[in-house]
């Protein structure tokens, strides 16, 4: 908020100098004529004062407005991701830590950020990140005071999630393996041909080998599909998550003692 505030003062300094002046210069000359009755040049002064704030003053109205309304929009969104962390604090069955983004790289926009807790926050690498709306990846590497998280959107083929898809009555097994930038949806595979699994089934984290936490959400089944061999099926997963807007990330510890 403040640097745009400087950048818009350096941006109109000239034009600010120009009018401040102007405005000095014709209340000076109204206090000394203003007895005196109309000085030369006093109605040319008094229309270019009213055509600079017939231009400039709308300008700057319509300016501080957009400010105001987005200064609100940005606390209200900051309150709302507030209240999330707090919610998925109380309602979660694990230890979670939470952190912010600080960084992220435009080459690795896709793939990677970095928050503002590292290992003497107890963050280790392998650990899940998620948010209220679910799974985001995984810890990739930390530091003392940092760590980064590897996100679900990276295209790395070693990046593998057991998950489970709830369908029907039935409970079937499957591992995250890509995601599809073109569709935004994540790819589920090593799913049995047979399976009966319906378009909208819940899928979430599977403890299978005890690798990760199990339960945590990781969309709905949007498509289904067979692999090139015929062998097993392939699922499109719609995430609620944000990719794009990572502001605020909480990363599981372990269970909550």
């Amino acid at each position: 908020m403040k640097k745009k505030f400087h950048l818009w003062i350096r941006r109109n300094q000239i034009v600010v100098y120009f009018v401040l002046l102007i405005l000095v210069f014709a209340f000076a000359s109204f206090t000394v004529y203003e007895k005196q009755g109309n000085y030369p040049g006093e109605a040319f002064l008094k229309n270019i004062i009213a055509s600079i704030q017939n231009i400039i003053t709308p300008k700057y109205q319509v300016n501080y407005q957009k400010v105001v309304e987005n200064f609100d929009k940005e606390k209200e969104e900051e309150l709302a991701n507030l209240r999330s962390l707090l919610d998925l604090q109380e309602n979660s069955s694990y230890d979670l830590e939470h952190a912010s983004t600080i960084h992220r790289q435009a080459s690795f926009y896709f793939s990677e950020v970095t928050v503002n807790k590292g290992q003497k926050d107890g963050i280790k690498e392998g650990m899940l990140a998620i948010t209220e709306k679910g799974l985001l990846g995984k810890v990739k590497s930390t530091t003392k005071d940092t760590a980064n998280i590897k996100l679900l959107t990276a295209k790395d083929d070693s990046f593998k999630v057991a998950v489970v898809v709830y369908s029907k009555e039935n409970i079937y097994n499957g591992i995250i393996t890509g995601y599809d930038e073109d569709t935004n949806e994540i790819l589920v595979t090593s799913i049995r041909s047979q399976s009966d699994i319906e378009i909208g089934s819940k899928v979430e984290t599977n403890a299978l080998g005890n690798l990760y936490p199990k339960g945590i959400e990781v969309g709905t089944v949007a498509k289904i599909e067979m692999d090139s061999v015929g062998v097993s099926k392939i699922l499109r997963i719609k995430s609620e998550v944000d990719f794009n807007n990572v502001k605020y990330v909480s990363i599981i510890r372990g269970e909550k003692e």
